[in-house]
């Protein structure tokens, strides 16, 4: 099993003018996201054996496929995701992939494949900059990084034997090959705002200081990996930082909310013990491309990434696909959806 964490997940405002409150409808009527409900997650497989020598099919299961989007018309909604089985897959009638980890979310539209939001783990974090920054596959470096991320435990198992590992390398560059374009591009990751006091003259729930958008557009996401999964040298290719930068900055101060409901919400916040008024909101983002001079720690005066440079830092230029602010941790009570009005993911 990969031993790995999400670090943290920092929102970082950058510096702008006007704050506006959005409103409350989407900006495309009809459309609904429903998070993926997994009632167990996939377990993981046993670590594959050299003495197969099939590895390129015994490395990991079949990735989700990453769909591409297709136009969205007007009259378009979104249909809710099937139920899952009580083992967690998808019926077998779904057009879902059977093995969505616990945390995907499915955006639909009934003329276009659905959108698969993965959350931004570090074994995703990797596979999409693997597949967006143009690396090169033939780097032995990234491989075994590759396999740090997500193949820890065979990792640890081979990379001490040159021997037995260079068979490995061989099978994992071309699983890599083989499955980079359904590595993923769209992500979901998580954070946490509070509210201030409710405004009954505009109806909503200003946010606190310090969890005020105004044309936020930088969030940096941080992973770490057990010493074990390392290696003696740590990753050299693959980074441990990631920052995303925004193409549609945020700018909201305030949540809008009928009277009745804003007094259901402080009671419940009460009943919680919430004092800080802290509510859960989930970002939803498609990765474009990751800067190659900034993924490095330098850079030739040409522009071009040095070689053997170690990495430590992504910068991924991205498109804000939806915000989503929630009542409960567990995020199943929706209070309210930010959506850039200049963004339709179908369409993209």
């Amino acid at each position: 099993m990969v031993r790995m964490r999400l670090l943290r997940v920092s929102v970082l405002a950058l510096l702008g003018m006007g704050i506006g409150l959005l409103p409350a409808h989407a900006q495309y009527p009809g459309i609904d996201r429903d998070k993926v409900p997994v009632a167990n997650a996939p377990q993981p497989a046993a670590p594959p054996s050299l003495d197969d020598m099939t590895m390129e099919d015994s490395l990991m299961g079949e990735e989700a496929p990453n769909t591409a989007p297709s136009p969205l018309t007007p009259q378009s909604t979104l249909s809710a995701v099937p139920p899952r089985t009580a083992n967690g897959t998808a019926p077998a009638n779904s057009d879902l992939p059977p093995d969505l980890e616990p945390g995907t979310y499915v955006l639909r539209s009934p003329n276009a494949p659905p959108l698969i939001f993965v959350p931004a783990t570090p074994e995703n974090l990797s596979k999409s900059y693997i597949k967006l920054s143009g690396v090169d596959l033939n780097d032995e470096a990234l491989v075994d990084d590759f396999a740090s991320v997500n193949l820890c435990e065979m990792f640890i198992q081979y990379h001490d034997d040159e021997f037995a590992w260079r068979d490995a390398r061989k099978a994992i560059r071309r699983h890599i090959e083989r499955n980079m374009e359904k590595y993923p591009e769209y992500m979901a990751f998580d954070s946490k705002v509070s509210f201030d006091k409710y405004d009954f003259g505009i109806q909503a729930f200003r946010l606190a200081e310090g969890s005020k958008f105004s044309r936020t557009g930088k969030f940096g996401i941080g992973t770490r990996l057990e010493t074990a999964c390392m290696g003696r040298g740590g990753l050299t290719r693959i980074p441990t930082k990631y920052n995303i930068r925004l193409s549609n900055p945020i700018t909201l101060d305030a949540i809008p909310m009928k009277e009745e409901r804003a007094y259901r919400f402080l009671n419940d916040l009460k009943a919680e013990k919430n004092k800080g008024r802290t509510v859960y909101i989930t970002f939803f983002i498609r990765i474009n491309d990751f800067s190659a001079n900034n993924a490095l720690g330098s850079a030739t005066t040409t522009g071009e990434p040095l070689k053997n440079e170690v990495v430590t830092v992504a910068d991924a230029r991205a498109t804000l696909v939806t915000l989503r602010f929630y009542e409960d941790e567990e995020r199943t009570r929706l209070l309210y959806e930010y959506q850039p009005e200049t963004t339709n993911p179908f369409e993209e």
